[in-house]
C-alpha cells in the first residue's frame, strides 16, 4: 500500500526570515477512506502539537506557527472532502446493476405482507394442510380435483381479490404480490390441485390487466355469478423446444371473423373448461389472446395422462378451423406479451416455492428421527449440508420473486427481475426435487412418503406455461 501513497511537502517562508515546511500524505487511489482520513489526520496533529509547544513561544514562533496550522488545517479538509466526492462517485457505481451505466433506482422493496395478507395466507395454508394433503390421493387417482375439495376452496372466496374494487373485489386494484402470496400456499398443500383451483382466479387477473371494459363486464359476470364456471389459460404447446414467442397455433382474419388453427396442451381442468384464454400468433407475428367457449365449433379437448401435475387434469385442446369474432381478441392498448408471460412466471416461482417448502419440512424431521449406524441421519455432515443448501434456495427463489411481485405490484418494469426469478427457481427446484428423494434413500422412491409425488410435480415447473396469470 505504500506506493498508492505519496508525501506532499510545502516550504513556506515568513518575514521574519525563518522558513517552515509542512507535509501530509494524500491517497492517489481513494479506494481506503478510512487510510486517507488517518494519514491526513496524523499530519494535522502534528502540526497542531508543533504549534501548541513551548519551543515556539519562546522562540516567538507562535504567529507563524498558528498560521501553518490554519492552512494545514484548510488543506487537509479540502482533500478528504475531496476524497468523499471520489469514492461516492465510485459507490454509486457499483450499486449499478451491470457495474455501469445508471444506479438502480431508489424504490424500497419490503418483503414483509400486510395484516391482510397474513390473515389470508393462515387461512390458505390451513385449508392446504388440512383439505389438500388429505385428499390428494383421490384426486390423483381421478386425475381430477374432488367435488368435496372444490366446495371447501370456493369458501375462501379468493376471486374477490383477484378483482378490483371497482369490480366488486376487496382491493383497490390487482396485486401480484397477494397472487404470489396465494400461489405459494395453495401449492404447500398439493402443486397439481392448486394448479386447476386457481386457473379461474388466474383467468380473472388476465382479464382485469388486458380486457376491454365490454368483455371485463361479460365474463367476469359469469365467473362471479356462477361458482361452477371454468376458464383457463392455455399456451403451452406439444413438441421440443416450445417457445412462448413464436406459437404455432395461429390466427388468420377471414372476412367474417377470425380463424384459429392449432393445438395447446397441458391446459389445466381443459376437458371441463366453459372458457379457454388461448395465446395465438397473429399475421404480423404479434400475439395476442382470444376469449374462446369451448362449445364453439372446432374446439375438441382430449384428456391428457401425465407423470406429474395429476390432479390437475391436465388435457391438450385442439383449434380446427375455430371461428371467432374479433370482439373476442383480448389486447386492449398497452397489452405486453412479455409482460404477460412474467406475471405467470411469478405465479409459477411461487408455487415453486410452496412445494419446496412443504418438502423441505418434510425431510428435516425426517433426518432427525431416522436412525442409521447408532445416530440420526442428520448428525451425517453431508445430509445436514445438503438439507442447509436446500433451505438457502428455497429462500432464494421466495426473495426473488417477491422482489419482482413487489416492483410489479409498482407499476416498475419488473421483467428483468421476473426472467431472473424463472431462471433461477428453474435450476433449483429439479435438484431440491432430486435431493429431497435421496434424503429418504429407498423410502424416496415409494407412495409411502409423498417426496416421490413432490418430484413429479417439481419437474413439470420448468417447462409449464399455462394456468398461471399474477
Amino acid at each position: 500500500m505504500v506506493a498508492d501513497w505519496v508525501v506532499e511537502c510545502f516550504v513556506y517562508s515568513f518575514p521574519s526570515g525563518l522558513f517552515g515546511v509542512l507535509c501530509f500524505a494524500k491517497s492517489n487511489t481513494f479506494v481506503r477512506n478510512d487510510m486517507a482520513r488517518n494519514s491526513i489526520g496524523m499530519a494535522l496533529s502534528f502540526v497542531n502539537k508543533i504549534a501548541g509547544s513551548d519551543i515556539v513561544n519562546k522562540l516567538n514562533l507562535k504567529k507563524p506557527a498558528e498560521r501553518i496550522a490554519y492552512y494545514s488545517t484548510r488543506t487537509g479538509f479540502q482533500l478528504m472532502s475531496t476524497a468523499n466526492e471520489r469514492i461516492s462517485q465510485v459507490k454509486s457505481l457499483l450499486r449499478s446493476p451491470m457495474g455501469w451505466g445508471d444506479a438502480v433506482d431508489d424504490q424500497v422493496f419490503d418483503p414483509m405482507l400486510s395484516e391482510q395478507q397474513q390473515l389470508l395466507q393462515n387461512d390458505i395454508i390451513r385449508f392446504a394442510q388440512d383439505v389438500l394433503r388429505p385428499g390428494k390421493e383421490e384426486c390423483e387417482s381421478m386425475n381430477n380435483v374432488t367435488p368435496c375439495v372444490r366446495e371447501l376452496f370456493s369458501e375462501l372466496k379468493l376471486l374477490n381479490y383477484a378483482l378490483p374494487a371497482s369490480l366488486g373485489g376487496v382491493q383497490e386494484k390487482t396485486s401480484p404480490v397477494t397472487s404470489v402470496m396465494i400461489a405459494e400456499a395453495m401449492a404447500y398443500g398439493d402443486l397439481g390441485a392448486s394448479v386447476q383451483l386457481l386457473s379461474n382466479y388466474s383467468v380473472v387477473n388476465a382479464l382485469v390487466r388486458w380486457a376491454s371494459p365490454a368483455q371485463q363486464s361479460f365474463y367476469l359476470g359469469r365467473m362471479v355469478g356462477d361458482p361452477t364456471y371454468k376458464s383457463v389459460l392455455a399456451i403451452n404447446e406439444p413438441g421440443v423446444l416450445f417457445n412462448p414467442h413464436s406459437l404455432m397455433v395461429k390466427a388468420s382474419t377471414v372476412k367474417n371473423g377470425i380463424l384459429l388453427n392449432g393445438t395447446k396442451t397441458m391446459v389445466a381442468g381443459g376437458v371441463e373448461a366453459d372458457l379457454v384464454l388461448v395465446a395465438a400468433q397473429l399475421p404480423d407475428h404479434s400475439t395476442a389472446l382470444f376469449a374462446v367457449e369451448t362449445n364453439t365449433p372446432g374446439v375438441t379437448a382430449l384428456p391428457k395422462n401425465a407423470m406429474g401435475l395429476r390432479a390437475a387434469g391436465l388435457a391438450d385442446i385442439l383449434f380446427e378451423d375455430v371461428l371467432v369474432d374479433e370482439s373476442s381478441m383480448v389486447r386492449e392498448a398497452g397489452f405486453s406479451w412479455p409482460d404477460f408471460l412474467s406475471f405467470g412466471s411469478l405465479m409459477w416461482c411461487a408455487a415453486a416455492v410452496g412445494v419446496a417448502q412443504a418438502l423441505l419440512d418434510y425431510v428435516v424431521p425426517y433426518c432427525n428421527d431416522r436412525v442409521v449406524f447408532g445416530e440420526p441421519l442428520s448428525h451425517r455432515q453431508s445430509v445436514a449440508f445438503m438439507i442447509a443448501d436446500m433451505a438457502t434456495e428455497i429462500e432464494a427463489m421466495r426473495l426473488m420473486t417477491c422482489r419482482a411481485a413487489g416492483r410489479a405490484e409498482q407499476g416498475l418494469d419488473f421483467y428483468r427481475e421476473a426472467c431472473l426469478a424463472r431462471q433461477f427457481c428453474n435450476t433449483r427446484v429439479k435438484r431440491i426435487a432430486s435431493d429431497g428423494v435421496q434424503l429418504l434413500g429407498g423410502h424416496g422412491f415409494t407412495k409411502e412418503h409423498p417426496v416421490e409425488r413432490w418430484y413429479r410435480d417439481l419437474i413439470a415447473v420448468p417447462i409449464n406455461c399455462n394456468n398461471f396469470h399474477a
